[in-house]
């Protein structure tokens, strides 16, 4: 069972490759680093080609994703979508089935009409004028991911990072959001 669904998950991928390779947009950008390794990521690049093709919302990802290497989390793991003409998401796990638990959490781009929060976020200065607000890292009963958010065209951007680098509520954990933040900006629609 479990050999069948790494197969249905390379298939998906390489079939969200190719089919960015044929639209001419730059399947080849997309990587994951962790702790300064940085490694290609069929996961990632299949994810965002499902996602875009699900939605009629533009598909805004950052060219790299940045992850701190800790105790306890995975290197790999494993990225799945949904989408309509409503908005896309793109999730990052750790466990196959997680559905969003933060035991196996890794975490989430996305793109739809929604608010921005009025509270609990700082302000930030993105790529092109763009305006965003930033949350880092937060624990509590459980923990929150660093999360920012920005809005253009009147659709509003999420990334989340369950373990960002940098230690929570630092200077680099806070420039690593927003680094990836501008990727997704610059590279435009995916």
């Amino acid at each position: 069972m479990r050999a069948k669904l790494v197969l249905a998950c390379l298939a998906v991928s390489l079939l969200g490759c190719a089919s960015l390779a044929f639209a001419g947009k730059r399947a080849d950008a997309l990587s994951i680093r962790f702790d300064g390794n940085s490694h290609s990521s069929l996961q990632y690049r299949g994810a965002v080609a499902a996602a875009s093709e699900q939605s009629s919302v533009d598909v805004l990802a950052p060219n790299r994703l940045r992850f701190e290497k800790s105790r306890g989390f995975k290197r790999h793991f494993l990225a799945s979508s949904t989408g309509d003409r409503q908005g896309w998401q793109v999730d990052f796990e750790s466990a196959p089935n997680c559905g969003g638990a933060t035991a196996c959490f890794t975490g989430q781009l996305s793109g739809g009409r929604g608010p921005l929060p009025n509270t609990g976020y700082e302000q930030v200065e993105l790529a092109g004028g763009t305006k965003g607000e930033f949350r880092g890292v937060s624990c509590g009963g459980s923990c929150a991911p660093a999360t920012i958010l920005f809005r253009i065209g009147g659709i509003l951007y999420t990334i989340q990072n369950a373990v960002p680098p940098g230690d929570p509520g630092s200077a680099r954990e806070r420039r690593v959001m927003v680094n990836m933040a501008n990727s997704a900006i610059k590279a435009g629609p995916r």
